[in-house]
């Protein structure tokens, strides 16, 4: 019997991918304070249109501070990584949701907790966010420079329209 296949096309890859096996993807929007705006209005709707392709994503949010009340990837990195996976999994009900957590000291933790656990940056990251398909970093540039150096990832740089922010973006 002939069995009937439909046409490759470029958007192929995301409709074949299984989500679970494909591993961590990480995205990184770098913050700064004169175009938080703009660039908070393009990382919720990156989030969105990743929800509508089926991610589990959560944001590490380099540009709020943990706290006693809003703990957040400072908080998680204390614990062992296997504790850490039972306490941050997506579940079924979150799919319609986006997990933001507050990272600014934990983001600079990052880097010294990889090397205590002798991995990469983003190999120890995946086994705190155990369950989630995409996670997005945004922080400053003097927080992700450390953290992407060698790693192959280029952050996002979100550039309001008008002139000044434009060579700001240069600099």
């Amino acid at each position: 019997m002939l069995e009937r296949r439909s046409p490759l096309h470029q958007g192929m890859a995301l409709h074949v991918s299984d989500a679970s096996t494909a591993g961590l993807r990480v995205l990184a929007v770098l913050h700064s304070a004169s175009g938080a705006v703009a660039e908070q209005a393009v990382l919720w709707s990156l989030c969105a249109q990743l929800q509508r392709l089926g991610q589990k994503v959560l944001v590490l949010d380099g540009s709020q501070t943990e706290s006693f009340h809003a703990p957040g990837l400072a908080q998680l990195l204390v614990q062992h990584a296997w504790q850490a996976q039972v306490g941050l999994r997506a579940s079924v009900g979150d799919a319609q949701s986006v997990a933001s957590l507050p990272a600014r000291m934990g983001l600079k933790q990052l880097k010294a907790s990889a090397d205590e656990m002798g991995l990469d940056m983003l190999t120890a990251l995946q086994a705190y966010v155990r369950g989630y398909t995409t996670v997005i970093i945004y922080a400053s540039s003097e927080t992700l420079t450390p953290l992407l150096q060698g790693q192959g990832l280029q952050p996002l740089l979100v550039v309001p329209p008008d002139s000044e922010h434009l060579l700001e973006s240069y600099r």
